[in-house]
């Protein structure tokens, strides 16, 4: 068995920049839930979405959730960016005793090397997925014996967070290739202080127009009409959970892997609000976090940022459900 690499929440980020959902299950003893599904579906004609009224996972022990990963041969954990995925990678691969190369799905070198990596291979897998490209690949490439859970997060609120972290990846010196173009000044640099990293408003409006990193690896680039489509063709068992609910996902999970493992929940949010700060055009600064609470419902339509996305009216219709569900967890 493989060494456990054990990486810090600034790495995991670092790793993340270098670079559905529905529910069908043919067991015998879900033959009931089935037929209760099939009564209450409703057909959006305009969509063709099958939506219905009893789609809600239960995250409790000895729930559905608890059910189908213990019945699956293979479980697959992604999500975007920002959506509690560093988490869920460090605890996979603690939890398994074993180094699962990062962000596995997106890379064809990377999985074709993860099959050899170990002679007995994980159970389950955590993954960020930077495009929908890796998620048809996972309906149309794994067994029937799959499940796929998707972590899902609100576009915006996604958009946000990730924002902030890249203006954090700056403010910290981590200059990689893709913010090279970018200058922020550094005051008060001194032990043991924080220092306010001050970055200018267009050029922060650069950063997200050009969807850098973290900005571009988001809910809409992944949820497509392609994937909705193969959820719908597809014998794989999926479901949606919303982040928040991770260390419910990680208790399942833990139980039924590895009793001792303690829970992960890594966060770097809470050090990187103050201290970052944006010149306005009148020359005076405000908080980034500020500055993005006032904008946030405008910047993806001034900034053109979802003209690449499709489906968006599926995603909105699936997020009131699972919002809507106890344990936000839904199978569609």
């Amino acid at each position: 068995m493989m060494s456990i690499k054990i990486l810090s929440a600034i790495q995991c980020i670092l790793l993340i920049t270098l670079a559905g959902v529905g529910f069908i299950f043919t067991s015998n003893d879900t033959q009931v839930i089935l037929e209760q599904n099939r009564r209450s579906t409703v057909v959006d004609p305009l969509s063709a979405s099958i939506m219905t009224n009893d789609q809600c996972v239960d995250l409790g022990r000895g729930g559905d959730l608890d059910t189908l990963i213990a019945k699956s041969s293979s479980v697959f954990l992604t999500m975007p960016a920002k959506a509690a995925g560093c988490s869920l990678k460090y605890f996979v691969q603690e939890c398994q005793n074993v180094t699962i190369r990062d962000n596995v799905i997106n890379n064809k070198e990377k999985y074709h090397q993860f099959l050899t990596d170990s002679y007995k291979l994980p159970k389950i897998i955590a993954s960020h997925t930077y495009s929908d490209e890796a998620l048809l690949r996972l309906f149309q490439q794994t067994t029937k014996n799959t499940l796929i859970v998707y972590i899902y997060r609100e576009e915006t609120d996604r958009l946000l967070s990730g924002i902030e972290q890249v203006v954090h990846s700056l403010c910290t010196g981590q200059h990689f290739k893709y913010l090279e173009d970018i200058d922020v000044k550094i005051e008060n640099a001194q032990e043991n202080v924080l220092p306010v990293c001050t970055v200018d408003e267009q050029n922060l409006i650069k950063i997200i127009s050009d969807k850098r990193a973290e900005i571009g690896f988001g809910t809409l680039e992944s949820l497509t009409c392609s994937v909705y489509n193969a959820i719908r063709e597809s014998s794989r068992k999926v479901v949606m959970i919303n982040y928040k609910q991770s260390g419910r996902l990680q208790e399942i999970i833990r139980r039924q892997l590895c009793p001792t493992q303690a829970v992960h929940n890594y966060n770097v949010a809470k050090t990187k609000k103050n201290n970052m700060r944006v010149q306005i055009k009148n020359g005076t600064t405000v908080t980034v976090h500020d500055w993005l609470d006032v904008k946030r419902d405008y910047l993806q339509w001034t900034l053109d940022l979802n003209k690449n996305a499709s489906c968006q009216g599926e995603t909105e219709k699936m997020e009131d459900i699972l919002f809507s569900c106890n344990d936000e967890a839904i199978y569609m």
